[in-house]
């Protein structure tokens, strides 16, 4: 569902958030991993560098994603009426692209609870009132530390587009983490990568090993050069995407009319390939940059993991070799053009 026009802004407030709202984070995650509440396969090592027609992947295998439930396409819990007898799928099921056709996976049949957003329990809240309609949450499979939730309070559909205070939420908590670059990501829509039903944002910071370093400016959105003309065609980029650069010191009114900006050239893109409008996307921020990425599938039913807005910034997140040989096998860079719009479309 589209998001509403903006043109009044109702939606932005001033959102104000605790000066240790850090601090509080790493005890409590800290304090859920040594609980066994939450899962964090903490690296030591850089995972396999892949330069693929000079665009680079890391791939960092992680066990843990092995027990990540993704629900499927047509799991009740990615509709506006979720209930207790929603399904999860045992691998992550993604409507196929023409170039990319598996066997569907039928769902489990097995009852899962409503999702992990509804009703959480207190020591997974990092904090109640990021505005008036969000709140921070620990995610529960972390490969960084922090990772963070940003969920609606409200069940909202991850289908729907982001609105203003959806930006808003998210420019505040990406100013509250000053010890590493912190990065923001919307998984939007089956087709997106999402692996839940309930509209929410994520938060990590940049990885901080080879090839990355911590540094946002180590992500190829950083090679965007303007605040006012988009970036649409950087170096080695193998799909369609579109990068604004943000000043210092930028209001959030402005990063919001950007992303509005770039929602409609990413629409725009989806129309010229023969798709929906309203087809899905990814959108990642970090207090530097914006960038959107339209997307087509999710890949194969059967996987392989790794084809969120992460995999999209070359750091895919596999459980597995057999994942691994996946990524192989279907191309890797060329693999991530078909799970957007090629660029040579």
């Amino acid at each position: 569902m589209a998001a509403q026009p903006h043109a009044a802004s109702p939606d932005i407030e001033d959102t104000k958030l605790p000066s240790d709202l850090e601090e509080r984070t790493n005890i409590q995650f800290d304090e859920m991993v040594r609980k066994g509440r939450i899962f964090y396969d903490h690296q030591t090592e850089p995972g396999e560098v892949c330069v693929d027609d000079g665009f680079v992947i890391e791939y960092r295998i992680v066990p843990i994603l092995k027990g990540k439930p993704i629900l499927a396409p047509d799991d009740p819990g990615r509709s506006n009426t979720p209930t207790p007898e929603s399904t999860r799928a045992s691998t992550p099921v993604v409507a196929s692209a023409s170039s990319i056709s598996t066997p569907a996976l039928s769902p489990s049949p097995k009852p899962a609870v409503k999702g992990p957003f509804v009703n959480p329990k207190p020591d997974e809240v990092v904090y109640e009132n990021v505005g008036s309609k969000h709140r921070l949450m620990l995610n529960k499979f972390c490969l960084y530390r922090p990772m963070l939730v940003l969920p609606t309070k409200e069940f909202a559909l991850q289908s729907d587009d982001l609105d203003a205070s959806d930006v808003t939420a998210a420019w505040a908590i990406l100013h509250s983490y000053h010890t590493f670059e912190p990065l923001v990501i919307y998984n939007r829509g089956v087709n997106g990568g999402s692996s839940q039903g309930h509209k929410h944002l994520q938060l990590f910071p940049v990885p901080p090993l080879a090839p990355f370093h911590g540094k946002a400016e180590n992500l190829w959105p950083a090679k965007a050069t303007s605040s006012a003309e988009v970036s649409d065609r950087i170096p080695h980029v193998p799909f369609k995407h579109y990068v604004l650069r943000i000043p210092p010191q930028t209001h959030v009114r402005t990063v919001v009319d950007m992303y509005f900006r770039l929602l409609e050239l990413t629409r725009k893109a989806h129309v010229e390939a023969g798709h929906n409008a309203d087809s899905d996307y990814n959108v990642t921020m970090t207090r530097d940059w914006i960038a959107l990425i339209p997307r087509t599938t999710a890949g194969p039913s059967d996987g392989p993991f790794g084809t969120s807005t992460v995999g999209m910034l070359g750091m895919p997140a596999i459980r597995d070799e057999r994942d691994r040989e996946k990524w192989r096998s279907l191309g890797d860079s060329k693999f991530l053009a078909k799970l957007g719009i090629p660029q040579s479309q």
